[in-house]
């Protein structure tokens, strides 16, 4: 995958996240047989996410092979090479240059497709996904000075070991989504992109293939580590061991692929721990006051706080209290919250929102300590010193 694809996705979640408040954009899940038991609790897919491969030609006279990602967002990915270059890149022992695509699917199912050599940006594809078996449209050069038809033939591919098919890592703050297939007896393709707060990341190649075990090893993105990705399937799982630094992979800093991928599409709610050693809460019990106390904002609180730290009490607040302060991984002054606690079940917390009407960030404070409804406890008023031009809503 290019450097300028991956620079682009990551752009993308993050404007998004910036903008909503809300939490980093997750796959829009395709549909997979499901082997585990559906319920009314896990929602229904599209059923467009795919893998395939397509041989054709462009002009008539280009032969190429073309392997083609619909991530069912919206968002298209793969790759392609030229046949006759193959051969020859075989005769000469290299490697044959594989042109990276990056592009939009359309409602209408029209799409543009961009490519890139490296992290030049070299043509594009136009053309729909109307019907899947032949794709036909237009390829221009980067400048649009040349233009030639192509076509292009699905070449089927069966595979009765069910590792074909989407996959999801249903965590609450680092989802992910793997796809797989164009399974062979030696390979298989996949297209994974992972997340954990902020960060995310894109990868898109081809894993050699051992019975249930795939491996994947390229230096995409480092000449002096190579990226080392480990899948294992077993039954409606896939698990995925990453061997290597998330930079040999091209991942953002914190985002990484390890994790069980589940056949079904069910992303966990975030939650605040109790009764461990660094949890806010000591009790279940006492979380639930503090539920009581937030409400439906308790979901804003608990995915606002992913990493979470002791913050100081300020000495001007005269009483006896624990301040906890979090935020998302890479999220910082738009993903927080605080929570200060007593022994006596009270509660003084805030929690960074995006109001929609005003177009604006907020600090919206709660506490259940009726003497300081209207006074926001100097341990708070320090928390939010790097975002102090938000509205604090009482």
């Amino acid at each position: 995958m290019s450097m300028r694809k991956f620079g682009f996705f990551f752009l993308m979640i993050f404007v998004f996240s910036f903008c909503k408040n809300e939490k980093p954009k997750e796959p829009i899940p395709p549909y997979n047989s499901p082997q585990e038991p559906t319920n009314e609790n896990i929602p229904i897919a599209p059923t467009d996410a795919f893998i395939k491969k397509y041989t054709g030609t462009i002009g008539d006279k280009f032969p190429i092979e073309l392997v083609l990602i619909n991530w069912s967002n919206g968002n298209l990915g793969g790759y392609y090479f030229y046949t006759d270059q193959i051969k020859t890149d075989k005769k000469e022992n290299k490697k044959p240059q594989r042109i990276e695509l990056s592009g939009e699917l359309n409602l209408d199912e029209t799409f543009i497709i961009d490519e890139f050599a490296g992290d030049d940006f070299t043509g594009k594809f136009t053309g729909s996904l109307s019907e899947l078996s032949t794709i036909k449209g237009n390829w221009s050069n980067a400048d649009s000075s040349r233009s030639m038809n192509y076509t292009l033939t699905e070449t089927p591919i069966e595979d009765q070991t069910g590792w074909t098919g989407a996959w999801y890592r249903n965590e609450a703050q680092s989802p992910g989504m793997l796809i797989l297939g164009n399974k062979t007896d030696k390979t298989i393709d996949f297209g994974l992109e992972v997340f954990n707060g902020g960060h995310s990341g894109l990868l898109e190649g081809t894993a050699n293939l051992n019975g249930g075990i795939a491996t994947f090893k390229n230096t995409i993105f480092d000449d002096i580590e190579t990226c080392f990705l480990v899948f294992q399937k077993k039954d409606s799982l896939v698990l995925i061991d990453q061997k290597s630094s998330n930079w040999a992979c091209g991942f953002g800093m914190r985002a990484h692929a390890n994790g069980k991928y589940e056949n079904y599409y069910s992303p966990k709610e975030a939650e605040l721990a109790y009764g461990k050693e660094n949890s806010i809460f000591k009790t279940k019990e006492q979380r639930t006051l503090f539920i009581q106390l937030v409400g439906d904002r308790y979901e804003d609180f608990a995915f606002n706080m992913q990493d979470i730290i002791n913050f100081p009490k300020s000495e001007k607040d005269d009483f006896e209290a624990t301040a906890f302060a979090g935020n998302v991984i890479g999220l910082a002054s738009t993903n927080e919250a605080i929570i200060m606690k007593n022994g006596k079940g009270l509660f003084w917390a805030a929690v960074i929102l995006y109001d929609e009407l005003t177009d604006q960030f907020q600090v919206k404070y709660f506490t259940n300590d009726q003497k300081r409804k209207e006074a926001i406890p100097q341990t708070i008023e320090d928390w939010r010193k790097s975002f102090s031009e938000y509205e604090v809503v009482i």
